[in-house]
């Protein structure tokens, strides 16, 4: 279980750092 919770974790932030970057990536290409 606990390995679970830490893959589960670990996609989530990378999840959440790819999508700071589209973001941002979407941004700059706007402006």
């Amino acid at each position: 279980m606990f390995l679970y919770r830490a893959t589960a974790s670990v996609i989530f932030l990378r999840a959440q750092y790819l999508f700071h970057f589209l973001s941002e990536r979407k941004g700059s290409s706007l402006q």
